[in-house]
């Protein structure tokens, strides 16, 4: 409202819903996960910012809707299927050796700060839960057992503990890495992301009068200490990454129109840089601070930083195209990087046949299909 205060239209247990956008045949489209997942539809009046009927599914396992004013409706849809497991690539993309069995959905690796570990958001049941895959002994332990998915896992600096986000809650949270003691909670929050230092959980939030902002609190975290911001505009900020000398943040907007990667300096948040050129999401830091990488359709890029002396950025250039070598570099899976010349990368186990790419799909006139369905559901 003008006045500032906020209405609540939908909330789902166990679910998060966002992307919403409003499309002129009455109606919020958005994206809910990670349960009964893909675009859903709510019936609503701009007259009254009101809610006038039920939730109804638009496309299944779809996300990014986009309506238009002629009734047209683009979205992202579908994305691997079938088997996969968690793989080491070289710069090329060219495999260099498994990491996890072949089974359902996983991804998000995160890589422990010794190189010996790797977390992950592995498919068990309906959700997903954090493992820990030992690589030198080749075994894997189970981190989080929440009914609410449980994603994002990252390390704190000494790797004695995973910090990630549980989906159902909103929030930060995190448990010790040998799977020791029980999970505690942090603070509210999406994409978590550790200072070098392990002083600060850096994460997003969605804010008040903004979109999403990019916030940090001492880690361990005293919720009785507010939040310090660290990038916020009126745009979308997201998926932030501290690098590793803790001078700069890396992090995703939309700012342009188009997702694309920027720096700007930790903490202050001050200065930025645009990274990506032509889209970029998910950004990563090699260990020493002098490369960073990001994806994007299914592309993965990598920029030379120079941090010296102020701060040099070189011109973007692609390692590989993923879908072309079966390598799974969507929103839900991503990457993370050890050195400059090996990745840790989700893998499609099956053949090019067996794999479903993702896709922008474009639908005109989308609401006729679901008019009688709706009619029937204000009679009854």
């Amino acid at each position: 409202y003008a006045n500032g205060e906020r209405k609540e239209l939908l909330a789902v247990a166990g679910a998060r819903l966002w992307q919403p956008r409003y499309s002129p045949s009455g109606h919020i489209v958005f994206r809910r996960t990670p349960t009964s997942s893909g675009i859903w539809g709510l019936p609503f009046s701009l007259q009254t910012l009101s809610v006038t009927g039920e939730p109804f599914l638009v496309e299944a396992e779809a996300a990014e809707p986009c309506p238009a004013s002629d009734g047209t409706l683009a979205f992202r849809h579908g994305g691997e299927s079938g088997q996969y497991q968690l793989a080491w690539v070289d710069r090329s993309g060219r495999m260099l050796a498994p990491i996890s069995d072949v089974g359902g959905r996983i991804g998000q690796p995160a890589i422990s700060p010794d190189g010996k570990r790797v977390a992950a958001a592995v498919e068990e049941g309906d959700n997903l839960d954090v493992w820990v895959f030992d690589l030198d002994r080749g075994t894997r332990t189970r981190l989080t057992f929440d009914p609410g998915s449980d994603v994002r896992p990252t390390w704190t600096p000494d790797g004695s503990t995973v910090v990630y986000l549980n989906t159902a809650r909103s929030a930060i949270m995190s448990r010790a890495a040998d799977g020791t003691g029980v999970e505690q909670f942090q603070c509210r929050g999406y994409v978590p992301a550790m200072s070098p230092d392990g002083r600060f959980v850096v994460f997003e939030e969605d804010g008040v009068d903004t979109k999403s902002d990019i916030l940090m609190r001492p880690f361990p975290v005293d919720t009785s200490i507010a939040a310090v911001s660290v990038v916020a505009s009126m745009s979308s900020e997201t998926s932030p990454v501290v690098s590793p000398d803790g001078q700069h943040v890396a992090y995703t907007s939309d700012e342009s129109g188009r997702w694309e990667v920027y720096l700007a300096r930790f903490p202050s948040g001050e200065g930025k840089w645009q990274v990506s050129t032509s889209g970029g999401t998910w950004p990563a830091w090699n260990r020493r601070g002098t490369r960073l990488y990001y994806q994007f359709n299914n592309m993965l890029y990598e920029v030379d930083v120079d941090a010296r002396s102020g701060l040099s950025l070189g011109r973007p250039h692609t390692l590989f195209r993923a879908d072309s070598l079966g390598i799974n570099l969507n929103p839900t899976s991503n990457f993370d990087v050890a050195d400059g010349d090996r990745f840790v990368v989700n893998h499609s186990a099956g053949d090019e046949k067996g794999r479903q790419m993702l896709r922008i799909r474009v639908v005109q006139n989308w609401f006729e299909e679901f008019k009688e369905n709706q009619a029937s559901a204000r009679k009854d």
